[in-house]
C-alpha cells in the first residue's frame, strides 16, 4: 500500500513579482515531499514593498474555494497561512482549521516589517489577527508583528533574551501552542530565531547574519518550518534548518544578482550573447562561477552517528536504470567519534580541541591523555559554555570569566566530581543502612512474638541499646 503524502492547505497571496507567499511557498514545500495545496487571498502585481501595486481581493471566491474542498471529502496534514487580504479572511482561514481536521495550524500572521504596517492592513484587521493566534499550533512572527500583537511599542529590531522570552510567552498566553518569533537582532552579527516549543520550552537558535535583504525569507523560512514539521522534524530542528536554507539560498542570490550587475554594467551581454539566449537571460554565463556555499552538521556526541547520512541512504531499493535521474542530498556530518588525532589538528581554532574533548569526554583514560597532551591550552569562555552544553562536564572559568586553562578546568572538575561521588556515598550509605536496619528489626520481632516477648517488642522499639542486646541474644546478628 502506498503511504499517502502529507498534505498542506497553503492560504496566501499570489505576487507576481518579489519572490514570495505562493511562489515560495508550493515550490519549496512541494520539494519535501508535501502536497500543497494553494488557496489564494489575493492577486498582486508586486509584493506589498512595491508602490502602486495592483490588488485583487480574492475574499468573495474562498468560501466557494473551500466548500468545493469539503465535498471532495479533502483533508489537510497542515493549514498554513500567511498574508491575508481581508479582515472576513481570518474568519475563513479558522474555518479550513476547524473543518478539515487539520493536524498542525501553522499561522504566519503576515502584517508587516521594520515597524511599518501593511498597507492593505486595517487597525481590525490587525486585533482580529490575534483570534487567529490563539487557535494556532505555530506562529511565526517577525519583531514588527510580535508588537502588533502583544501591544508593545516597536524600538527596532534588536531585542535582549529576556524581551524574546516575554514576547513569547505573551503570545503563548494567548492560547497558541508553539511561537517563533524571527530576525531579532542584537548587535553580535547574528540574527536570532528564538521561542517556545511547548514539549522544550524556549530556545534560542543563531545564524551569522548577511549584509544585506531580499524579498520573502520570511516566507521562504516559514515554508521550511512546514516542510520540516511535515516529515516529522520537532519545531527547534525545523527552526534551525530553515535558518540555514535562507542563509544558503540567500549567499547563492546574491552571488548570481552580483555577476548578473557586473555582465550589464560591462554592456558584454550585447556584444557576446544573443538578446534570446539563456545565458542573456539569466545574466549568469557558462563560464561564470559561484562560490560554494557549505552547510556542515556537527554530531556533538562521543558516539558514532548511525542515522542517514544523505538522502539516498533513505530510498527504498529502486532500479540503477534510474540512478541517474534521482537527486541527493548528502549531510556534511563532523563526528568527533570518527575523527583521530591528525584530524583534530588540522583545524586552526578552538574547534578542533572542543571537538577531541567531546570525543574524550566519557572515557576516563582518554581524558587523562587528553589532559596531558593539553596542559597549557586555553578555552575560550565560549568554548567553555558549549561543552558544558553539549557533554556532561561542569567546567568552571576564571573570576573575570573569560577563559580557563586546560589543566585548570580539568582539576577542577574531577574534584566536584570527587565531591558529588562522596556526596552520593554517604547518601547511599544511609539509605543501605536504614534498609539494613528494618530487617533486622523484622527479624527480631518474628522471633519475639514467637516466644510472646511483647514488652521486649516495645523495649526495641523506644531503645536503640537494648535492641542491639536483642539482636545478640537471640542471634540476629
Amino acid at each position: 500500500m502506498t503511504k499517502k503524502l502529507p498534505r498542506v492547505a497553503a492560504v496566501h497571496d499570489v505576487s507576481g513579482y518579489g519572490k514570495c507567499a505562493l511562489t515560495v511557498a508550493m515550490p519549496v514545500i512541494s520539494a519535501a515531499g508535501v502536497e500543497v495545496c494553494p488557496l489564494p487571498t489575493a492577486l498582486l502585481s508586486t509584493n506589498t514593498l512595491f508602490d502602486n501595486f495592483t490588488f485583487f481581493d480574492y475574499t468573495p471566491y474562498m468560501d466557494a474555494h473551500i466548500d468545493h474542498w469539503k465535498s471532495l471529502g479533502l483533508e489537510f496534514d497542515s493549514v498554513y497561512s500567511g498574508f491575508l487580504g481581508s479582515e472576513k479572511q481570518i474568519g475563513q482561514v479558522e474555518r479550513l482549521i476547524k473543518e478539515f481536521n487539520s493536524g498542525i495550524a501553522v499561522i504566519d500572521p503576515v502584517m508587516g516589517d521594520n515597524g511599518i504596517v501593511i498597507k492593505t492592513y486595517t487597525p481590525e484587521m490587525c486585533r482580529s489577527m490575534a483570534h487567529l493566534v490563539s487557535i494556532a499550533d505555530v506562529v511565526t512572527p517577525n519583531v514588527t508583528e510580535a508588537c502588533i500583537l502583544t501591544g508593545r511599542k516597536y524600538e527596532g529590531e534588536e531585542l535582549t533574551e529576556k524581551e524574546c522570552q516575554e514576547i513569547c510567552e505573551q503570545i503563548i498566553a494567548m492560547g497558541t501552542g508553539n511561537v517563533v518569533l524571527t530576525g531579532v537582532q542584537r548587535g553580535d552579527g547574528k540574527i536570532h530565531n528564538c521561542g517556545i516549543e511547548k514539549e522544550n520550552g524556549y530556545f534560542d537558535l543563531t545564524i551569522d547574519m548577511l549584509p544585506y535583504h531580499m524579498h520573502g525569507t520570511g516566507d521562504l523560512f516559514t515554508s521550511v518550518v512546514v516542510a520540516a514539521l511535515m516529515r516529522g522534524y520537532d519545531l527547534k530542528a525545523g527552526v534551525d534548518s530553515a535558518a540555514n536554507f535562507v542563509y544558503d539560498a540567500m549567499e547563492y542570490a546574491s552571488q548570481v544578482q552580483k555577476n548578473a550587475k557586473l555582465i550589464k554594467k560591462s554592456g558584454r551581454e550585447k556584444a557576446e550573447r544573443k538578446v534570446d539566449s539563456g545565458e542573456f537571460l539569466s545574466g549568469f554565463r557558462k563560464d561564470d562561477r559561484l562560490i560554494p556555499v557549505i552547510t556542515l552538521v556537527l554530531y556533538l556526541n562521543p558516539d558514532i552517528w548511525d542515522g542517514p547520512r544523505s538522502l539516498s541512504d533513505m530510498y527504498a531499493p529502486y532500479d540503477d536504470a534510474i540512478k541517474p535521474y534521482i537527486n541527493d542530498y548528502k549531510i556534511n556530518l563532523i563526528s568527533p567519534a570518527e575523527f583521530g588525532h591528525e584530524d583534530f589538528m588540522k583545524f586552526h581554532t578552538d574547534l578542533g580541541k572542543v571537538l577531541e574533548f567531546i570525543k574524550c569526554s566519557d572515557d576516563k583514560g582518554k581524558m587523562e591523555k587528553f589532559k596531558e597532551e593539553n596542559a597549557d591550552f586555553i578555552f575560550s569562555a565560549e568554548a567553555v559554555l558549549f561543552l558544558n552544553e553539549t557533554t556532561h562536564t561542569k567546567l568552571t572559568l576564571n573570576e573575570d570569566k573569560e577563559e580557563i586553562s586546560m589543566c585548570k578546568a580539568l582539576d577542577d572538575m574531577c574534584a566536584d566530581a570527587r565531591e558529588e561521588g562522596r556526596a552520593l556515598g554517604r547518601t547511599e550509605g544511609e539509605y543501605i543502612g536504614c534498609i539494613t536496619g528494618e530487617l533486622l528489626m523484622s527479624k527480631l520481632v518474628s522471633v519475639l512474638l514467637s516466644k510472646n516477648k511483647i514488652d521486649e517488642i516495645k523495649q526495641a522499639a523506644d531503645n536503640e541499646e537494648i535492641r542491639k542486646e536483642l539482636y545478640v541474644k537471640y542471634s540476629i546478628v
